[in-house]
């Protein structure tokens, strides 16, 4: 392999880098972005599944889930963008 191809090569490689930094800073966006959303969302929905709602209380739940699958998703692209 020739020293340009090597240099072909790496530069390849920094513009993937640079794409796929991109990626996680929109991951990492959206997934705080979301997790906002779930928070109020599970505000809303602590009444009704305190007073026994199934409806709510199966809500609830699905929330805070959702809530922790956010969490591991939001660590991941802080790691990966340290």
């Amino acid at each position: 392999m020739s020293t340009d191809d090597l240099r072909r090569q790496l530069a390849d490689l920094a513009g993937l880098q640079a794409k796929t930094d991109a990626a996680e800073r929109q991951i990492l966006s959206s997934a705080q972005q979301r997790l906002g959303t779930v928070n109020a969302m599970l505000k809303l929905a602590e009444p009704g599944a305190r007073q026994g709602d199934p409806n709510a209380q199966a809500q609830y739940q699905a929330l805070v889930l959702e809530r922790g699958e956010l969490s591991i998703v939001i660590a991941k692209a802080r790691q990966a963008l340290a």
